[in-house]
């Protein structure tokens, strides 16, 4: 991210981690700007546990990630979103 931030000119000097702070600030900034949503208001609390089947039988060990997620990290992050709707 700090490179994509470079590259693009959002932020050329600082800290990789200020640079790539930078940079999600700016693609939120353009996603407002555009009326892109933040979050997904149509997902379904009965839903999420046929979502997190899905996306660990997609994801895990198929995906060259830097983290592994479990049902649990799954989770936390559907909820994060869905209150950002």
């Amino acid at each position: 991210l700090s490179r994509l931030a470079e590259l693009t000119g959002v932020c050329t000097s600082g800290t990789q981690e200020q640079k790539a702070k930078a940079f999600i600030k700016e693609i939120r900034a353009m996603n407002q700007r555009m009326d892109i949503p933040t979050g997904f208001d149509h997902i379904q609390e009965k839903d999420i546990p046929q979502m997190i089947t899905w996306a660990l039988k997609e994801a895990n060990p198929f995906y060259p990630v830097p983290v592994i997620y479990d049902r649990d990290r799954c989770n936390k992050v559907i909820h994060r979103i869905i209150d950002e709707a």
